[in-house]
């Protein structure tokens, strides 16, 4: 405000313009805050929080609780991954490469359903390993893991991607084959067998041929999983009982 005489009539009308003067003019606006960072004003949006209330200290709050969901997501990825790596080991065989009797019998299953709604043609191989017990008592349990590995080795190397392989329990498979009746797969029983006359196993420098008894039974609606494999072991325990020591060196 201009300085102002005492006395001076002028003086004194110019200060009261002056004081009117200062009474009409508004005060300063506040600053507004800086407007979030697009990544809060984002975070600001998933939670629900209005933009005005996301003061610094609020923004902080949020960030760190969004890397924490970060960190949880990540370790639940891995939780997950784990878990898959688990049921996987839980469906395989512990000394073939062969899916075991849990799993076959749960796709066996599946099968039948395929069957029955669609009209799927599928049958199923029930295989033994015939001579294991000659050659566990002669060559020793090492040498008896060793056959049923070779066996399962060979049988799965001469299926197709679509069949499964399962080793049921100690010298006993099966074979899940799809798209295939009866007659076709009493020939792949044929194919497995001429392969492994090929590959025998080696044992003391010797060679032992294996061999296997093996029945098969054709996959139709209204029978179950069990059913069906019961029919294919009773046929193949049948063969085996018409058979002599198949195991040769």
């Amino acid at each position: 405000m201009a300085e102002i005489k005492v006395g001076d009539g002028a003086g004194v009308a110019a200060a009261g313009r002056v004081a009117r003067a200062d009474l009409r003019t508004p005060a300063a606006a506040p600053q507004p805050a800086a407007a979030p960072t697009g990544g809060a004003r984002d975070t600001a949006s998933v939670l629900g929080i209005p933009e005005t209330e996301l003061t610094p200290r609020v923004q902080a709050a949020v960030s760190g609780l969004m890397g924490e969901l970060q960190t949880l997501r990540r370790q639940l990825e891995r939780m997950q991954e784990r878990v898959g790596e688990l049921e996987r080991l839980a469906d395989r065989d512990t000394l073939t490469p062969l899916v075991n009797r849990r799993a076959f019998m749960r796709e066996l299953d599946r099968t039948i359903a395929q069957v029955e709604r669609h009209g799927l043609k599928a049958s199923v191989l029930y295989i033994d390993l015939d001579g294991l017990k000659q050659i566990n008592d002669r060559y020793g349990h090492a040498t008896g893991d060793q056959a049923i590995l070779r066996f399962g080795e060979v049988v799965n190397d001469n299926v197709r991607r679509t069949d499964l392989v399962g080793r049921l329990g100690g010298d006993e498979f099966a074979v899940l084959l799809v798209q295939t009746d009866v007659a076709q797969a009493a020939h792949k029983a044929e194919g497995i067998a001429e392969a492994l006359q090929s590959r025998p196993l080696v044992i003391d420098r010797a060679a032992v041929t294996l061999g296997f008894s093996w029945g098969v039974e054709a996959l139709v609606p209204g029978r179950t999983a069990t059913e069906v494999l019961d029919s294919a072991d009773r046929a193949m325990y049948a063969q085996k009982q018409g058979k002599k020591a198949p195991v040769s060196a």
